[in-house]
């Protein structure tokens, strides 16, 4: 109890503490009393004294510095509470992202899988013996690129913004590995060409040598037709070839693409492409009437 001028009294009607810092006063003047909850601890008391209205004013500095720390600890809480929830949020975030991104290769790997033996299977025909014909070759090719574009469109359709770096490379891949097997078709289809078209030369050649009198004029013509075709083919067989090479390239670059997103074991082994590139670029057109290697 604190007195004032002897007409006032002033009580502390609570205790200051850490978890409570706002004291409570009553004051009492005459018979008059009401409560004040101080802010910042600054006091303001107003009283009658002898009909002039006049007022005391007072601070307590301890409870003040009291009031700050107080403040400032419930801000740091306050901030502590929020770095918690964010480093919370970010981390659930990043968790969802990274399910999102596992359970998205999970999807694509079948996929990519299935393109990548079929292309492994062919080209194990132009790289090894085999006595597989030209017509199931080509049959095989076919149903290659027919798969690996059905492969393709289901890829695409899973594709959206927010996954366009996995999907967007492995379209590619599939792309690629389909433009190989095309590639590799039309190869052998020219270079069957140019065996036909030497046979066929070679036959008007023949008949040329044995043609009677009335028969050497259109022999001659029919020789120059067919030496012309033959060399038509061969051209034709030497740009597919090239486009062969070019596809095979794209391929490897295609593959590395994809090496951090899939397994390796989902992919061709970049060891089978670099098989195929040198052997393309050291072996020139094949030469008018030898079959090519892997067929029959």
């Amino acid at each position: 109890t604190m007195q004032i001028n002897a007409s006032i009294t002033v009580k502390f009607a609570g205790v200051m503490t850490v978890s409570s810092w706002a004291a409570l006063f009553e004051k009492r003047v005459h018979g008059y009393s009401h409560v004040i909850i101080g802010e910042y601890c600054c006091v303001t008391a107003s009283y009658n004294w002898q009909t002039a209205k006049k007022e005391i004013s007072f601070l307590c500095p301890c409870a003040a510095r009291r009031q700050g720390n107080q403040l400032t600890g419930r801000h740091m809480k306050k901030i502590g509470t929020l770095v918690v929830v964010g480093v919370i949020a970010a981390a659930a975030y990043f968790g969802y992202e990274s399910y999102q991104k596992n359970q998205l290769i999970a999807t694509i790997t079948p996929m990519v899988k299935h393109a990548s033996i079929r292309v492994i299977n062919s080209t194990k025909l132009e790289i090894e013996e085999s006595n597989i014909t030209f017509k199931e070759l080509f049959e095989r090719l076919a149903t290659d690129t027919d798969e690996i574009e059905k492969r393709s469109v289901d890829l695409q359709a899973v594709a959206n913004a927010d996954s366009a770096k996995i999907t967007t490379p492995a379209v590619a891949y599939l792309h690629a590995c389909q433009e190989y097997s095309r590639a590799m078709a039309m190869k052998y289809r020219k270079q069957l060409a140019l065996t036909n078209s030497f046979d066929h030369a070679k036959e008007a050649i023949e008949d040329l040598r044995t043609a009677g009198r009335y028969g050497f004029e259109y022999a001659s013509k029919r020789s120059d037709r067919a030496l012309e075709a033959m060399n038509k083919a061969k051209d034709e067989a030497s740009t597919a070839e090239k486009d062969f090479s070019s596809a095979a390239k794209k391929l490897k670059e295609s593959r590395l693409m994809m090496a951090g997103i899939v397994e390796d074991d989902a992919l061709i082994p970049v060891s089978q492409i670099d098989s195929v590139i040198a052997k393309t670029e050291a072996t020139p057109a094949p030469a008018a009437g030898k079959k090519p290697a892997g067929t029959s």
